[in-house]
């Protein structure tokens, strides 16, 4: 079944919703949202979104990372504010040979935890001051 919310009750496809036989009527782009409820995939996922937007507050940048520092260390270090479900360890061209990572917690509670330790203290690895803050 194909189900379609703008007000006149036409249907994508049927020829009567379109102005040239199968040419879609272009004048209602953008206005509306046609879901085929026959297939799961395309059903609307509005809380599968929020989800993903909590998993994304859940990642954390990191900075200024020493550049032999493994992901071990970092996660040893880090670890103390929470249970870490990920780390991406990288290569920065632009900070004269720091790495910087992405940090995933388990929860956001920990990653929020972090968060408001690095406002108030200098939180540091092999002498390296780590710039903390939310993922953009």
């Amino acid at each position: 079944a194909v189900v379609s919310t703008q007000s006149t009750g036409k249907r994508i496809g049927d020829a009567s919703s379109s102005r040239r036989g199968n040419t879609p009527d272009r004048r209602n782009v953008g206005k509306q949202r046609v879901f085929n409820l026959d297939n799961p995939t395309n059903r609307p996922k509005l809380h599968v979104q929020e989800l993903e937007n909590q998993s994304d507050r859940r990642c954390l940048y990191v900075g200024q990372v020493h550049p032999s520092t493994s992901e071990s260390e970092l996660k040893g270090k880090l670890g103390f504010f929470g249970r870490i479900e990920s780390i991406t360890l990288l290569d920065s061209r632009t900070s004269g040979g720091y790495k910087f990572a992405f940090v995933k917690f388990e929860s956001l509670a920990d990653a929020l935890n972090l968060l408001k330790e690095a406002e108030t203290t200098v939180i540091a690895l092999k002498g390296c001051p780590l710039k903390i803050s939310a993922k953009r």
